[in-house]
Formats: structure tokens, sequence, C-alpha cells
């Protein structure tokens, strides 16, 4: 995955943007983006949303270890 500003490249080919390149996790585990918006993960119960959107596991692994190397960078910055 690359992150060039606000947008997320998966190696899927799919594209994400993230406002302010924020990303966050609920503890229902909701995958969140910017300030109100969402990731539609499928594991989240927004059935409402096209098929289409939805990320792949694929993807999501590829988030999920993105977001772990960034608190990971975080944590070393206070240690």
């Amino acid at each position: 995955m690359k992150v060039e500003g606000d947008n997320f490249i998966f190696s899927s080919g799919r594209t994400r943007d993230a406002n302010c390149g924020i990303i966050g996790l609920s503890p229902g585990l909701e995958v969140s983006e910017g300030y109100d918006g969402g990731f539609y993960s499928g594991i989240d119960g927004e059935s409402w949303r096209d098929e289409a959107e939805r990320l792949t596991d694929q993807d999501l692994v590829e988030l999920a270890d993105y977001m772990i190397e960034q608190w990971i960078k975080f944590r070393e910055l206070h240690t």
C-alpha cells in the first residue's frame, strides 16, 4: 500500500481518500477516516453500501500493517 497525501492506494488497485490522512479504529472495529467518514470493511454491518465499495481482506491487512507501523513510530518518539 502507498500513501500519497490523503490518498491510500492498495496493492489491489483500490484507492480511498482519508481526510487529512486520518484513519481510526473504533472499539467495535469499524474503520473511520478523516473527521466523520468511514472505509466500508464489511465487518461493521454497513450492508447498505454498494458491495463494490467494500475493501478486501487483503486491503484491510495492508491498512492494519500501515497503522501498526504508524503506532510503532509514535511509541518510539515517546520512549
